[in-house]
């Protein structure tokens, strides 16, 4: 069909181009035909049959007819009529002198040249010598190893661009888990401090509440000792204290969750208040993955803090470590 036709003659085309324009148009097509219709395969098999007599004697081309026929019908026409002509031996070529053997050879030569006139000779064209076949054998593997060398190169480029896109694809991955580590610190960071807040407002409060109690007490005492010293009038009936709201108790915590940060990763734990400091540092000890065994503990935020040996035995509520708090190791 038409699509194969236009598959064989692009072949053909491109192994003419690596060969030569003067190379026989029906032994390029039957090394295409030897070789399945590839290109790089045909020409392998010439490079491998150069010496073969069978390569240099007329050879039947490939199953499909040449676009060329398309493509310039008059050349086709005017070529066979002066082929049949017992006397010639080789067609002519008028616009440029070259010599061809068979029809095909000229239609090829008019596709690739549009050249249009042509005419029969009676000179036989002379079979390829010794030396000019040594020569098309050079040129045919110079071009070979041209094309493995191009063929390398490219596997190569597309090599590094496979690993420049792996080694991105890894970053991004290692830079999402950065940024959830530093986020869930953060977040750490923010609830500690939001339990602080509230810590402190707590105690603002029930201070404001005992000074208000003294403020009230003293009243009441001054008043009493004005009383005293007017005997005549009588006392006025003391105003009713306002019951005094008792303090809030403190807020309870019955767990501490730490964060250590360590070069390995970060290390999620949770304690008793009553746990000493050395009961993290075991803990530590135990789970980080670098294989570090002597370090130190210490707060992560401002105000810093490290811990030495004689706060080991410390609870981490007299620590200040509860509710929360992130640690470094």
């Amino acid at each position: 069909d038409r699509a194969k036709r236009i598959m064989s003659d692009e072949a053909v085309s491109m192994l003419l181009s690596m060969l030569g324009p003067d190379f026989p148009i029906d032994r390029a097509r039957h090394a295409l035909a030897q070789s399945g219709g590839n290109v790089d395969a045909a020409a392998e098999w010439i490079f491998a049959h150069l010496d073969d007599p069978a390569l240099h004697t007329n050879a039947a081309p490939m199953e499909s007819a040449p676009t060329e026929q398309e493509a310039a019908p008059a050349v086709e026409q005017e070529a066979g009529e002066l082929a049949a002509d017992d006397s010639a031996k080789s067609l002519l070529c008028q616009d440029c002198n070259k010599r061809f053997r068979t029809e095909l050879d000229c239609q090829a030569h008019a596709a690739r040249t549009q050249h249009q006139n042509f005419t029969q000779s009676t000179e036989e064209i002379k079979p390829l010598t010794d030396e000019e076949k040594r020569d098309q054998f050079l040129k045919l593997q110079e071009h070979m190893k041209k094309r493995q060398a191009e063929k390398a190169e490219q596997e190569e480029k597309e090599k590094l661009a496979r690993e420049r896109s792996r080694r991105n694809d890894a970053k991004g991955v290692g830079d999402l888990r950065r940024q959830r580590e530093e986020d869930a610190l953060r977040k750490s960071f923010e609830e500690a401090k939001r339990e602080r807040e509230r810590d402190a407002q707590h105690r603002a409060k029930v201070m404001a509440m005992v000074e208000e109690d003294k403020a009230r007490r003293a009243a009441e005492k001054a008043a009493a000792g004005a009383g005293a010293t007017h005997v005549a009038q009588p006392a006025a009936p003391p105003a009713r204290a306002a019951p005094i709201a008792a303090p809030a108790a403190p807020k309870t915590y019955t767990e501490c969750k730490l964060q250590i940060r360590t070069a390995a990763g970060p290390i999620t734990a949770k304690f008793a208040p009553s746990d000493p400091l050395q009961a993290v540092y075991d803990h530590v000890l135990r789970t980080r993955a670098d294989g570090v065994s002597a370090f130190s503990l210490g707060t992560a935020f401002p105000p810093r803090r490290v811990f030495g040996t004689g706060d080991m035995s410390a609870t981490l509520a007299d620590l200040g470590l509860v509710p929360s708090a992130v640690l470094t190791a």
